[in-house]
């Protein structure tokens, strides 16, 4: 078997790759909110129908900087409440970004993980809506503020907290599925 063994911190694969495929689609620089919305609605879609292979090899891609301005931006938050939300330093942000390098992997996982969550959430909060009500909720305003709120249910956690690693995100999938069968969270 003939393998490749790239020396450890080797990101020569990923770091070409944060604008093409999977995150080619989302819409980077200053949107208006109605734009950064869409952008955002339309990456939540594309969440929903994909297969999970597509969804790793997504975060594999590498996700770009940009993403963490337009969920700030949607979700309105400060880009610093994000930016440690997802455990990510701000050094390390800015370093990416000025290098157009993408986000370090972890942190895509966390992104991606977010993603999942805001599927699921908007699809059991859509099934109680009318089509009027639909129209006027801010969804992302709300998935900000759910994702920063302490929960009893998470031992007084906050579902961000929970994004830091894969057994926390099944904990929240747990969660939101419960939620929408109507059972105490």
């Amino acid at each position: 078997m003939n393998r490749t063994v790239r020396p450890a911190g080797d990101v020569s694969r990923r770091a070409a790759a944060p604008s093409i495929g999977f995150w080619k689609r989302t819409r980077r620089g200053h949107l208006s909110l109605a734009a950064s919305r869409a952008a955002f609605s339309d990456l939540v879609a594309h969440v929903q129908r994909l297969p999970s292979i597509a969804l790793y090899e997504a975060v594999e891609e590498g996700v770009p900087t940009y993403l963490i301005d337009l969920i700030a931006r949607v979700m309105r938050l400060q880009p610093s409440r994000v930016i440690a939300m997802l455990g990510l330093s701000p050094t390390t942000l800015r370093r990416k970004a000025l290098a157009n390098e993408p986000l370090p992997e972890l942190v895509g996982h966390r992104i991606m993980g977010l993603l999942r969550i805001a599927v699921t959430l908007r699809r059991m909060l859509g099934q109680d809506r009318e089509p009027a009500q639909e129209a006027t909720f801010d969804f992302e305003s709300w998935l900000g503020d759910w994702l920063l709120r302490a929960r009893p249910e998470l031992n007084g956690r906050t579902p961000a907290h929970l994004l830091h690693n894969p057994e926390g995100l099944r904990v929240l999938e747990q969660v939101v599925e419960r939620m929408s069968g109507g059972l105490p969270a």
